[in-house]
């Protein structure tokens, strides 16, 4: 019987497998053995990979670039409270004397690449209570110069104290975006710079003149002076490369000079704190920040035209409010 039995289950495979032959149908063992669909399996294991990669990059991409758009953003605001504050002890300056300071402090046996600027002179404006210890009759140089010392004073409740202390650049003179000092024992540098005007001379020119703007070496204005839009009017704008904070000349006081160039952006005559935002950002263009005569601030695209920025640079001014 079991003999039997085992002969007809046999027959029963061969012929089943007779069948599937000549159905055209190829049996299970052929089948996983085919080369073609080892490839496609192979092929849809890389298109997946691809994908989890696309989306990790993607994902990763705007986040990343989520959080630069944050840390700049941050930077601006810093940089535009900073120009805010310098407007306010400008506005300070002028209610106290009747007219604005001239780009470097007066000295008459100094040229004014080597006078003390006008961040100097309006120091007790931006920061009460603190004495910077600078000989004015020297140059900013000068080797008594060189090292700028702080007094301050401090209440501990029983007696107010005094001590002296090596400083910096006042806060509101730089930008966490730009580079600090620009050599070993000198003063550090400024992020701002005052605006003299249109062409090299602009610095030397009368207040009259319509190519002179609101900082000259020796030139004190007035808000009379002024004949433009106060609040489209140019006092102050960044600058990346800019000069030791007590240093007066082309340190801290500039003219827009035309080389054919944009004036805005990175190594360009000013701005280049603030450049473009990531890839996945919608603001491409860089930006700069500038103080008006009004002490406010605005936010120049990098793209801005050169003719708009010269009609802002002079006393003369654009005669009307400029939508920035």
């Amino acid at each position: 019987m079991e003999s039997h039995f085992g002969e007809e289950s046999a027959a029963e495979v061969q012929s089943s497998d007779r069948l599937a032959a000549s159905s055209g149908q190829p049996d299970r063992e052929s089948a996983a053995a085919s080369p073609r669909d080892g490839w496609r399996y192979a092929l849809w294991a890389v298109v997946k990979v691809l994908a989890c990669l696309g989306v990790v990059y993607l994902v990763g991409g705007i986040g990343a670039d989520l959080t630069l758009d944050a840390t700049r953003a941050a930077l601006r605001t810093q940089c535009l409270n900073n120009l805010k504050t310098i407007g306010l002890a400008l506005e300070n300056y002028h209610g106290a004397n009747n007219c604005y300071p001239a780009g470097t402090l007066a000295n008459a046996d100094l040229p004014p690449e080597k006078r003390l600027s006008w961040q100097f002179v309006i120091i007790p404006y931006v920061e009460s209570g603190d004495e910077y210890l600078i000989d004015e009759s020297k140059a900013w140089d000068a080797p008594v110069n060189r090292q700028v010392l702080r007094r301050r004073r401090l209440d501990d409740g029983e007696a107010i104290k005094e001590f002296e202390e090596p400083a910096g650049a006042p806060g509101v003179y730089h930008c966490r975006g730009g580079p600090y000092r620009s050599q070993p024992n000198l003063p550090s540098i400024t992020n701002y710079v005052g605006v003299a005007g249109l062409g090299e001379a602009a610095a030397e020119l009368s207040s009259t003149d319509d190519r002179a703007g609101f900082f000259g070496y020796d030139r004190k204005i007035t808000k009379q002076d002024i004949r433009g839009a106060l609040s489209s009017t140019l006092v102050a704008i960044e600058a990346a490369d800019g000069g030791p904070w007590t240093a007066g000349g082309n340190a801290t006081v500039r003219s827009l000079v035309n080389d054919g160039r944009p004036y805005l952006g990175e190594n360009n005559q000013f701005g280049g704190l603030h450049p473009m935002t990531g890839t996945f950002s919608l603001t491409r263009s860089g930006r700069t920040i500038v103080l008006c005569v009004d002490a406010s601030t605005t936010t120049l695209s990098d793209s801005t035209s050169p003719e708009i920025l010269e009609s802002m640079a002079t006393l003369k001014g654009p005669g009307k409010e400029l939508d920035h």
